[in-house]
């Protein structure tokens, strides 16, 4: 797995302490950045190592990694400090709607492998039912039954099969007679 996407705390820590810096110079802005140091020591490396191995195509280590207890885990430490500012509130939600997306995609990858399990099992049964049943697909002509009356021909192609399974017969000698039989 990925260490860190960054390489070093270093440029995260000067980001950090920056932003704090403009934006508090009081006890607000030590309590801040004392929050934004726990969430990247206890969530931000652990973030960024999965996002980079999502985004590098190394999902099953994501998923193997991100389980249903390290997602509830995770989770906790990000709304840890949540009373610190409305503006960190607002940054937490950003971090975890992404934890969140991440985690449900794993989920949706084990599913769609399971689809890809069954779809292959599928198709092996098949391929080896058709090669079970090889001898059946031979085509071989049947004898010839019995043979329809010329004049019985003539009426179906005619009038149609009678519904009620009787042959009109004036129909039927009108047929006869046209056929000198």
């Amino acid at each position: 797995m990925v260490n860190s996407v960054f390489g070093s705390t270093e440029v995260n820590s000067v980001f950090k302490t920056s932003v704090v810096n403009s934006a508090f110079n009081s006890s607000q802005g030590d309590v801040l950045e004392h929050a934004i140091d726990s969430l990247y020591d206890n969530v931000g490396e652990t973030f960024i190592a999965l996002t980079t191995n999502y985004s590098e195509g190394y999902i099953n280590d994501v998923r193997d990694y991100l389980n249903f207890q390290k997602y509830t885990e995770l989770s906790s430490f990000i709304y840890a400090n949540n009373e610190v500012s409305e503006s960190y509130t607002r940054f937490i939600e950003i971090i975890s709607k992404s934890l969140e997306g991440l985690y449900k995609t794993t989920i949706r990858d084990v599913e769609t492998e399971f689809q890809i399990q069954q779809l292959e099992s599928t198709i092996t049964q098949l391929r080896n039912f058709q090669q079970n049943t090889s001898a059946l697909r031979q085509i071989s002509e049947l004898p010839t039954l019995g043979r329809l009356r010329p004049e019985i021909k003539l009426y179906i192609e005619r009038h149609g099969f009678p519904s009620n399974y009787v042959f009109d017969p004036e129909k039927l000698s009108i047929i006869k007679s046209e056929l000198e039989i």
